[in-house]
């Protein structure tokens, strides 16, 4: 990542995870869509708390992995961190 940034790829690699990120939670909302069509009231919310945890896991490895993206190109870009997309 540090060989990305600097090679002033930051802006392109920030789009990609961005990017990937929205496709990301798009697909757990239809998730959880289906899940309020199949599943009782008992089973949802145990469910739902499983899906929680598996995206804040998701969404803290893409964190880990470009740290160093966050911490040069998105503090000085004004853009979002990583971690609030």
């Amino acid at each position: 990542t540090e060989e990305i940034c600097s090679d002033k790829l930051g802006e392109e690699l920030y789009k990609n995870i961005e990017r990937e990120v929205e496709s990301h939670v798009r697909e757990l909302g239809g998730i959880l869509r289906k899940m309020t069509s199949v599943l009782t009231n008992e089973t949802f919310l145990p469910q739902l708390n499983a899906v929680w945890k598996r995206h804040c896991e998701d969404t803290q490895l893409i964190r880990q992995v470009v740290l160093f993206l966050d911490r040069t190109y998105a503090l000085a870009s004004g853009v979002r961190s990583i971690w609030d997309m």
